[in-house]
């Protein structure tokens, strides 16, 4: 959507909802008049985005084919209230759907307590919890506080293997964790300046 119509997807991110009469005319959704307003004789139309945790998970659209006056405000606040019910629902899914992740993660966590196949249950713990933070890929790293630096041991589809990478105290997010005992979160991880060149810098965009 925002390769395609990146006008349309800027709005998207920016506008509380997007209100439109000349739907072709509009530089915000100019772009979809060759194909979908053409192709469904669109030519108004009321889009409310979906913001569900923080992430725009999609957007609720109200068109017409003719539209005089252009949208009143009572629409608009209808289209409002009624993507905010959409939000809810979704967010109450995935609420029920963490609670599983969780109960299952707990699950692998006692094995790794009892002792129960800890290679494998402890591949499993990375597993759950990229999922369960709904992230690409996940890292352990263990440390050595007598020779100050860390170790990955455990990799979790990570780009790369990154198997017994060694990071000195200070060096890179895992460095400066076991040196400060600090949650680190970067939003842009390339363009950190304490980024080690061991790790591709294409390869993660946001650390925690």
């Amino acid at each position: 959507l925002i390769n395609q119509y990146p006008n349309f997807a800027g709005a998207l991110l920016r506008e509380r909802f997007i209100s439109i009469r000349d739907a072709a005319g509009d530089a915000r959704t100019a772009g979809l008049a060759s194909d979908y307003l053409k192709n469904h004789h669109v030519t108004a139309v009321l889009c409310v985005p979906l913001w569900v945790r923080g992430r725009l998970s999609g957007f609720m659209s109200f068109e017409k084919s003719k539209l005089e006056k252009g949208w009143g405000r009572d629409q608009e606040n209808f289209a409002c209230q009624a993507a905010d019910l959409v939000i809810q629902t979704i967010y109450t899914a995935q609420t029920r759907e963490l609670k599983g992740q969780v109960d299952s993660y707990e699950g692998t966590l006692t094995q790794v307590i009892q002792g129960t196949d800890p290679d494998i249950a402890m591949h499993d713990l990375v597993r759950y919890a990229t999922q369960l933070l709904d992230c690409d890929s996940g890292l352990v790293f263990q440390t050595d506080h007598r020779q100050m630096q860390c170790c990955s041991t455990v990799s979790y589809n990570a780009p790369q293997p990154y198997a017994d990478v060694i990071l000195q105290y200070g060096e890179d997010v895992p460095g400066v964790v076991a040196e400060t005992g600090q949650t680190l979160v970067l939003q842009n991880y390339q363009s950190w300046p304490g980024r080690s060149p061991k790790f591709e810098p294409d390869e993660f965009s946001e650390v925690m």
